[in-house]
C-alpha cells in the first residue's frame, strides 16, 4: 500500500495522465466493483484515485485461494544463497523457473500490449502494482542453504526468529514483510507516505539515477543488484545471524538489528513507489489531451477551471499571459533562495498539509556554501499539454538563463507541471522525469 501511495503523489504532480489512464483502465477490471465498493468511503476524486492504487497493490495478496487469480510464485525469486560458500552466487539462476522476474516481464508486455484486452490489462496491472514492491524487499530475492536447510530457507520462511523476548515467534520473512510498518488502514498509510515524501526525496536517491527504468531488464538489476545484497549483507548479516528452523528455538534479534531492518526497509518502499512511478509512465505511453495548437481557450468561471472550447493557446490569452508571469516569478525565487515566495506560488494542495517551516527545511540544502544566490530569468517555451482532472493541469517546458556571480551565464531547459485554481497558476511540479523536453516527445534543440 506505501509504495503504490508513493507512486500515486509523484504521477499526480509530473504524470496526472497517467494517474487518469490507470484509473479508466480499472474499470474493465473482472473486479471492477468490488474496486469501486471499497472507493465510496473517499470523498474527493484524489482520494479515491490515491485509494484505487494502494487497493491496487494489494490486490495480488488478496486473491489468495482463487484459482482464476491466485499465483503463489509470483510473489518472489529464490537465488540460492550459501553462507559456507565465498563466492558471489546473485547472478546465479533461481530455484523456480516461474517466478517474480519471469512474470513480471510479462505482465509488462502485456500491458504495453495496445492489442490486449483491457480486462487482462487491468489484472497484469494490479500485479506489476505488488511485484514492484515485493522486488524490493530482500527476502523476496533470496533463499539460504545450509546444512541444516539443504533445499533453501525459502526467503527466510523456514527459519524463526523473535523481535523482542516477550514476542511470540514468528518468520524472519514476516518479520521482515512488516519491518517499514504493518498498516492497512488507507487514510494513515496516505499521511506516512507524505510524511516519507517530505522526508525523502527523489534527488536523494542515487539508486534512481544508478539503475533507472528504461525497459524490463531493469528489473533483474533490481534485484539481482539492490535486493539479493541486501539480502545477504542485512537480512543474513552475512550468514552470521542466529536463527532456528523451529519455533520453540526461535532466537531474540538485537536491537541494532531491529533498528537497522527499519531503515532499511522505509527506504526499499520509498525507492519502490518512486520507481513504481516511473515504470507506470512508460508502460502507459503518453497519450496528450490537447497539443499547444489546438489546446481550448478555457474562461475561468466563478473561481474555477471550467474550459470552454476556442481559439488556441498559442494566440496568447490573459490565462497564457498569466502563466508566463507566474513562472517567471517562481524561478526568480529559486535564484534568490526565497522560500516564502515559492510557498506561496506552490499548489494549494501541498500547502494543505505543510506548513512554511516543513517547506523551509525541505528546501534548507540550498542554504550551503555550493548553492549560492542566483539571478534566474525564465520564458515559458512550449504547453506540452493539459489535462482536466480535478483541476486543469499543464505540463510546459521552460528556458532558463542563470546569472551565478562570478561566472558566465549558462542556459538551461527544463519541465514543470502548473495547476490553475481560484483563477491563478500555481507550480505543482519541477523538474519533471520527461527532463527538457515533453513528455513523451523526442527532445528538440534549443
Amino acid at each position: 500500500m506505501l509504495s503504490a501511495a508513493i507512486a500515486y503523489d509523484e504521477l499526480a504532480k509530473s504524470r496526472p495522465d497517467v494517474v487518469f489512464q490507470v484509473v479508466a483502465l480499472m474499470r474493465s477490471h473482472p473486479e471492477a466493483g468490488q474496486f469501486a465498493e471499497r472507493l465510496r468511503g473517499f470523498n474527493s476524486e484524489a482520494d479515491r484515485a490515491r485509494a484505487l492504487f494502494m487497493y491496487m497493490a494489494t490486490w495480488a495478496d488478496e486473491v489468495a485461494g482463487q484459482r482464476a487469480y491466485e499465483h503463489p510464485k509470483w510473489h518472489y525469486i529464490n537465488i540460492p544463497y550459501v553462507p559456507a560458500d565465498t563466492w558471489d552466487l546473485s547472478k546465479q539462476a533461481p530455484l523456480d523457473a516461474e517466478n517474480i522476474l519471469s512474470t513480471l516481464t510479462v505482465n509488462a508486455k502485456l500491458v504495453r500490449d495496445p492489442w490486449a484486452v483491457n480486462a487482462d490489462k487491468a489484472i497484469a496491472l494490479c500485479w506489476i502494482f505488488h511485484q514492484i514492491g515485493d522486488l524490493h524487499q530482500p527476502l523476496h530475492t533470496v533463499s539460504m542453504i545450509t546444512a541444516e536447510l539443504p533445499d533453501g530457507d525459502r526467503g527466510g520462511n523456514r527459519i524463526f526468529v523473535r523481535p523482542d523476548p516477550e514476542s511470540s515467534p514468528i518468520r524472519l520473512h514476516a518479520f521482515w514483510d512488516d519491518a517499514a510498518g504493518n498498516m492497512d488502514e488507507p487514510h494513515s498509510v496516505m499521511r506516512l507516505a507524505r510524511d516519507l515524501e517530505l522526508r525523502v526525496q527523489r534527488f536523494e536517491l542515487k539508486d534512481l539515477e544508478r539503475r533507472p527504468f528504461t525497459d524490463e531488464a531493469a528489473f533483474e538489476r533490481w534485484v539481482r543488484e539492490e535486493s539479493y545484497p541486501l539480502a545477504v549483507r542485512a537480512a543474513y548479516q552475512g550468514g552470521t545471524l542466529a536463527w532456528a528452523s523451529s519455533e520453540d528455538r526461535a532466537v531474540v534479534l538485537s536491537s541494532v538489528y531491529l533498528q537497522n531492518a527499519k531503515e532499511l526497509a522505509v527506504a526499499r518502499v520509498v525507492l519502490s513507489g518512486y520507481r513504481l512511478a516511473d515504470v507506470l509512465s512508460t508502460l502507459r505511453p503518453y497519450r496528450s489531451t490537447y497539443r499547444w495548437s489546438t489546446y481550448p481557450r478555457f474562461t475561468p468561471v466563478a473561481g474555477t477551471s471550467k474550459m470552454s472550447e476556442g481559439q488556441g493557446f498559442g494566440t496568447r490569452t490573459p490565462e497564457e499571459a498569466l502563466l508566463r508571469a507566474r513562472i517567471k516569478e517562481f524561478w526568480r525565487a529559486v535564484g534568490a533562495h526565497d522560500a516564502a515566495k515559492r510557498y506561496e506560488l506552490t499548489t494549494p494542495t501541498v500547502r494543505e498539509r505543510v506548513t512554511l517551516d516543513e517547506f523551509r527545511r525541505t528546501w534548507s540544502w540550498q542554504d550551503r556554501p555550493e548553492f549560492p544566490v542566483q539571478k534566474i530569468t525564465a520564458d515559458l517555451t512550449k504547453i506540452c499539454s493539459c489535462v482536466q482532472l480535478r483541476l486543469l493541469r499543464c505540463a510546459v517546458v521552460v528556458d532558463l538563463t542563470v546569472e551565478t556571480p562570478g561566472e558566465p551565464p549558462k542556459h538551461e531547459r527544463t519541465a514543470q507541471m502548473w495547476e490553475f485554481a481560484d483563477g491563478q497558476w500555481y507550480e505543482a511540479y519541477s523538474g519533471a522525469p520527461s527532463g527538457r523536453h515533453c513528455p513523451g516527445e523526442p527532445p528538440f534543440s534549443r
